[in-house]
C-alpha cells in the first residue's frame, strides 16, 4: 500500500475557509509519489499552508462536504491532489506548492494544474431562515405557444468575481444558461436569481468556458405528478462570502425549494493563471 501523510489545516497552521466565510478544520491524506521523499512531500504540504500531523483533530470537515482542491499533474502522469485552504490566496499558495514539486524533481515537473471547487450536496438547513411546509409550484417549462423545445435563459454575468485569475476577484465575463419559462429572464418563480447573477447582458459569446462559475442548485417541488421534483442551476457572480450566503438564503427561503446544493468555482487549466 502506498504511503501517505496526514495533512492537517487547523488553528496550528491555517484553517480551511469555505466560500461562505466559515472556518473549518480539515484533514487530508496525501499519498507519497515514488520519486519524492517524506521530507519533500512535507515541504509541499507546508507550502500549501498545511502541516503534517499523525494525530486526528476533532470536528474536521468530513462527510458533510468536500473542500476545494487542486490536482498537480506531473510529467510522469502522476496526479497529486491537495486542498487549498483559502480562495483569496489561491494563486500564490498553488504556485508555492508547484515550485516545491518542480524543485524536488526537475525531470518530473508539473505540466497541468486543475482546480476543483468545494462541494456541499445539501446546505439547505444551514441557510434557510424562514422554513415552512413546502408548497409545490408549476414545473419550469416552455410558456404556452413555445412548443416542446425547452427555452434557455442564455446571457452573461458581466461582473463575475473570479477565484482562479492572477488578480483575485478580477471581473470576468462569464456566460451562463439555465432552463426557464420566461424568455430572456430567470424562471418566473425564482426572483432571487437576478441578485445572484448581478449585472447581466443578454449578448454572449457562447456558454462554453474553461472556468466553471460557483453556483447553487436548488431542488424544488412541482405540482406535476410526473415530475414531482425539479432542479435549477443558479450561478453566483459575487465572491464576497456574505453575498454568497445571501444568494443561498434567498433561494432556500422560497417556499417551493426543499434542497440546496453548492459547488465552488472550478478551472481545469489553473496553470494558465500561474507564472
Amino acid at each position: 500500500m502506498a504511503q501517505s501523510l496526514r495533512a492537517v489545516w487547523d488553528t496550528s497552521s491555517a484553517q480551511y475557509t469555505n466560500d461562505r466565510g466559515q472556518t473549518e478544520n480539515l484533514i487530508s491524506h496525501i499519498y507519497l509519489p515514488e520519486d519524492l521523499t517524506v521530507a519533500q512531500l512535507t515541504s509541499f504540504i507546508n507550502a500549501m499552508q498545511g502541516r503534517v500531523s499523525p494525530d486526528a483533530i476533532p470536528c474536521a470537515l468530513r462527510g458533510e462536504g468536500k473542500p476545494r482542491y487542486v490536482e498537480f499533474v506531473r510529467q510522469s502522469g502522476h496526479v497529486l491532489k491537495c486542498p487549498v485552504y483559502l480562495r483569496n490566496d489561491l494563486i500564490d499558495t498553488v504556485k508555492a506548492g508547484r515550485d516545491v514539486l518542480n524543485g524536488a524533481n526537475a525531470n518530473n515537473r508539473v505540466v497541468c494544474i486543475r482546480l476543483v471547487g468545494e462541494h456541499y450536496a445539501n446546505i439547505y438547513d444551514d441557510l434557510v431562515t424562514s422554513a415552512a411546509a413546502p408548497v409545490a409550484i408549476p414545473e419550469v417549462k416552455p410558456p404556452a405557444g413555445a412548443g416542446k423545445t425547452r427555452i434557455m435563459y442564455s446571457a452573461t454575468m458581466m461582473e463575475y468575481k473570479a477565484d482562479s485569475t492572477p488578480v483575485y476577484a478580477a471581473n470576468a465575463i462569464m456566460p451562463f444558461r439555465m432552463v426557464t419559462d420566461t424568455y430572456d429572464s430567470a424562471p418566473s418563480n425564482f426572483a432571487p436569481v437576478d441578485d445572484c447573477l448581478g449585472n447581466t447582458d443578454i449578448l454572449n459569446c457562447g456558454s462554453k468556458q474553461v472556468r466553471t462559475s460557483r453556483r447553487y442548485t436548488p431542488s424544488f417541488l412541482t405540482n406535476n405528478a410526473a415530475l414531482p421534483k425539479q432542479s435549477l442551476t443558479v450561478p453566483v457572480a459575487s465572491n464576497v462570502p456574505a453575498e454568497i450566503v445571501d444568494c443561498g438564503q434567498n433561494l432556500a427561503n422560497l417556499a417551493h425549494v426543499i434542497c440546496l446544493e453548492y459547488m465552488g468555482e472550478s478551472n481545469p487549466r489553473l496553470d494558465r493563471s500561474i507564472t
